[in-house]
This record gives C-alpha cells, structure tokens and sequence, in this order.
C-alpha cells in the first residue's frame, strides 16, 4: 500500500506523460512556429502530475479545450505548459491577441478588395417597395390586405412623379414633403384604372389604415384630403439614396 501511495504522487508515468505530450503537439499543431515540444525535465515531479492531470481534463478530439477547465484551473495548465516548454510567462495570451490581430487584419484586407458599393440606378418615378410590405405583412394575421396595397402604389406613384391623375386633385409641395391633394368625392385615382372600385370603394378607411401603420400621413380639411410619405416609407427612401 505504501508503495502504491508512493508511485501515485510521484511522476506520472512514461505512458501519461507520452499520451499528455501528443495531445499538446496536437492542440498547438496550427500555432504559427508550429506545435509545442513537452520537456518534461522543466517540470518537477509534483508540476508534471499536476500538468498530465490537467491535459487529462480537458483533452478533446482536436487536442484539449482549456474551456472545459475553471478559469484559475486554465491558466495554471498555460503557465506549466509554458515553463514545460521554455516560453515565457504569458506566451500563450499573446498567441491570442497575435492571432486576433491577423484576423483583423485579413477582414481590412478582403474588405480592401472589394469594389465600391453599387449605386442604384433606378428610372425616376419608379416605386420601390420592401418585401416586409408585399410579402410578410400578408403572413398569418395580414396587416395589409391588396386594396392598402393598391392604394400605396397609386398614391406614392403620383407623389414620385410630381403629378396628380384623378379629377380635382394636385400635388403640393415638393419633394419628399409633397402631398397629393384629393377630393373626397372623386377619390385619388380616376375611375378608368378601378372601374368596378374593387380597390377603392373603401379608400378613406384604407389611406387611415395605411397612416396608422406610417406608410401614408393623412389629413383630412373639409371636403378635401391630403396624402403624403409616411416615416417608413421617409426612412425607406432615405436608405436607398
């Protein structure tokens, strides 16, 4: 028994010790002055126990994951393995930030490569709208039905081109701080695109829906209304210019 006791706190055996070295050279091999060596002649016997035990710990597939180990316990197996193989005292924190700093410096150079950003060339008057409005927004509990659609489209068209199509109506202002005036009556477009008012025999409701959710703003003065670019549709235009 007391020999056992003995052999037990002494040094690990040439088996442990070989076993412990190849997990080190493998989980140091992409290191740039290649894998660590283990002489374990730095180390005093009761140091390389300590050291075999914690590769033990935390030896993995490709070599060891100090991660498995407690914080404290991580950096006792650095600085052993750094004494074992003749680096000095925070070899491997600088490995670290060396290798964050080729990582820096690679993403500066690929994004050096890279051509300039497109512009976009769209046809003026033209009307762009994001797949939140057209596609997700129809999902599960729509929030536009395709009468709001319509309308956005015939509204925010007339306001892109500076003129207005249905009877009694004008545009105001300019830029995107212009409005398109319409009568009640007659509505914002003229009855020969909607003839049967399939999409606007409820326009009022839809142009105060549409404000609700930002895309229209809508005021109405008497007998007339006044269309403009909602925020989103403001914050929409501002990202694409």
């Amino acid at each position: 028994m007391t020999s056992m006791l003995q052999r037990r706190r002494g040094r690990p055996s040439r088996d442990r010790l070989a076993e412990a070295a190849d997990v080190i050279a493998r989980g140091t091999a992409a290191f740039p002055d290649g894998s660590l060596r283990v002489d374990w002649k730095r180390l005093d016997d009761p140091e390389a126990g300590e050291l075999v035990a914690l590769v033990e710990r935390c030896a993995s597939g490709i070599g060891f994951d100090t991660s498995k180990l407690a914080k404290k316990a991580a950096a006792r197996f650095e600085r052993l393995l750094e004494t074992a193989c003749a680096r000095d005292e925070g070899w491997f924190e600088q490995q670290r930030q060396d290798t964050k700093l080729r990582r820096d410096v690679d993403a500066l150079i690929v994004k050096s490569r890279l051509p300039p950003r497109r512009p976009r060339y769209e046809e003026l008057g033209a009307i762009v709208l994001p797949k939140l409005w057209t596609f997700t927004w129809f999902e599960g509990e729509p929030i536009l039905f395709l009468q709001h659609i319509a309308l956005l489209v015939a509204v925010l068209a007339q306001l892109e081109n500076g003129r207005s199509l249905a009877p009694q109506s004008r545009i105001e202002g300019d830029g995107d701080t212009s409005e398109l005036v319409v009568d009640a009556k007659f509505g914002p477009v003229p009855i020969s695109i909607d003839p049967e008012s399939n999409c606007t025999a409820r326009w009022t409701e839809d142009a105060k829906h549409l404000a609700a959710n930002h895309l229209l703003t809508f005021d109405r003065q008497g007998t007339e209304i006044r269309l403009g670019r909602g925020s989103r549709v403001l914050a929409l235009t501002k990202a694409r210019t």
